[in-house]
């Protein structure tokens, strides 16, 4: 066990203490360290307990043991207006997990998730996935009630203001220290997996700061510039906004280093889309012509110009670009990773034509896409409920006018950060951070309030100006 994962168990014993809310701020800090294991993976029979996780597992578990709020917790999860799908989905994937290998044991091939023996059978593999999935549907409902506090979104965004911090710092040492890294990362690189250290783009070294690789490093600082663009408006004060802003285009640029394909796509979406909400916010007076909103758009327009006559009279700077442009996307279906990836679909979705639509369990294909991965691994009721779940929460409406805004800028969360899922995402897991925007979404469109409480109380956490 190394210091920072005894400096991150040291802090999940001191905030279980304290409220619950807090723990989401904790747990912000944490998303840097996708590679960490806060226990010894051998003592605890091969599981890569991750920061994330971890902390999710305390929240789960602090709002779990209060007599309170545990019947609530049941009550939520089977909410017909917002939750009830999630709950059916999370069923699913247990029963999947626990007999689908079993039923179909040496009947059918799968690119299994560690090994090399093709033929579908039980493996540690199905509750180690299992484990994640059921964290992430669990988070999502304990947040879908404790958003009903108004201090449950600041705290979630001031984590990522820490978190994406961090993911910068983390970054900036991975591109700078290169082949040096390693001897940084030791001790924040403990956890299990295949790590793609060193690896290199026409000449470019491949920045991953402290997760496994590029790829993960990359679609990480996409999902949380994503929420702090279009939800970072629902923090208190100036500055922290104006933080938010500056530190979500700095982990664009984090993005960019990455030099990972999901992650670009990641970010030809978000940028789009956030300059068409930008536009559209604008346009119905919502974000007022301020003096700072007009020397940002003056400064970006002299950026580009810049930019412009820098290669009109440079035409050199744009061969190292052109190369890399040229590595990451032309000739990506030319490499070994995309054809093995590629694979693992096919035999993923091979699997479930065998199976008649029943699946093959969680964690027992690995695959390279999330809804491939979410259908192949839980069968077609799984993956209806899953999808069925997602299009209630975009369809749905704010409960409270003054919510209108969050709850837009949720929803575009949401789908800017499923893109490099869809493209990369080797589980059924969609992952605490989307957990989480999974409840707060929930808890604000939801018309449960004939429960006789207030569900959409943060109304004081509105988006202000950006």
């Amino acid at each position: 066990m190394t210091y920072p994962a005894i400096i991150i168990l040291l802090a999940m014993a001191a905030f279980l203490f304290g409220s619950a809310e807090r723990l989401l701020l904790l747990w912000g800090s944490v998303i840097a360290f996708g590679a960490l294991a806060l226990l010894p993976p051998e003592a605890i029979g091969g599981f890569n307990l991750l920061p994330t996780t971890g902390v999710a597992l305390a929240l789960i578990a602090k709002a779990a043991s209060d007599q309170k709020r545990a019947p609530d917790l049941v009550r939520l999860a089977f909410e017909l207006d917002a939750m009830i799908l999630l709950t059916i989905f999370m069923f699913i994937a247990v029963i999947s997990s626990v007999l689908y290998p079993r039923m179909f044991q040496g009947q059918v091939q799968v690119v299994p998730m560690r090994g090399d023996h093709w033929d579908l059978e039980p493996t540690m593999a199905n509750f180690a996935q299992l484990g994640y999935v059921v964290v992430s549907c669990l988070t999502a409902i304990v947040v879908r009630q404790m958003a009903e506090s108004p201090r449950v979104i600041d705290y979630f965004l001031k984590g990522l203001l820490i978190g994406g911090t961090m993911l910068t710092i983390t970054g900036l040492i991975s591109l700078i220290m290169g082949s040096q890294a390693p001897l940084v990362n030791a001790a924040f690189k403990t956890a299990k997996y295949t790590y793609l250290e060193g690896s290199e783009v026409a000449g470019f070294r491949r920045v991953d700061g402290f997760m496994t690789e590029a790829s993960a490093f990359g679609g990480t600082s996409v999902a949380v510039a994503s929420v702090l663009l279009f939800v970072g408006g629902a923090l208190k004060t100036g500055f922290q906004r104006s933080m938010a802003k500056l530190l979500a285009w700095a982990l664009v640029g984090m993005a960019i280093v990455s030099t990972s394909t999901s992650a670009y796509v990641g970010l030809v979406v978000l940028l789009s889309t956030y300059g068409v909400w930008c536009v559209v916010r604008a346009m119905q007076g919502r974000t007022p012509l301020t003096a700072r909103v007009v020397i940002e758009l003056s400064a970006t327009f002299v950026a580009v110009l810049v930019g412009f006559a820098a290669v009109i009279l440079h035409p050199e700077l744009l061969d190292q670009p052109r190369a890399m442009m040229d590595v990451i996307f032309f000739k990506k279906i030319y490499s070994s990773s995309y054809y093995d990836r590629s694979l693992w679909n096919k035999m993923a979705l091979q699997a479930l034509s065998d199976t008649w639509g029943i699946g093959v369990g969680v964690g027992s294909a690995r695959t390279s896409n999330w809804l491939v991965s979410v259908v192949s691994n839980t069968g077609v009721l799984g993956g209806l409920a899953m999808l069925g779940f997602i299009a209630r929460l975009l369809f749905a409406r704010a409960s409270r006018p003054e919510l209108k805004d969050l709850v837009g800028g949720l929803k575009l969360v949401i789908l800017v950060n499923f893109v490099p899922q869809i493209m990369a995402t080797t589980t059924p897991d969609f992952g605490v951070l989307t957990g989480i925007e999974f409840g707060l979404l929930a808890a604000f469109t939801a018309s449960a309030m004939r429960s006789g409480r207030a569900s959409a109380r943060p109304a004081a956490a509105g988006l202000r100006p950006a």
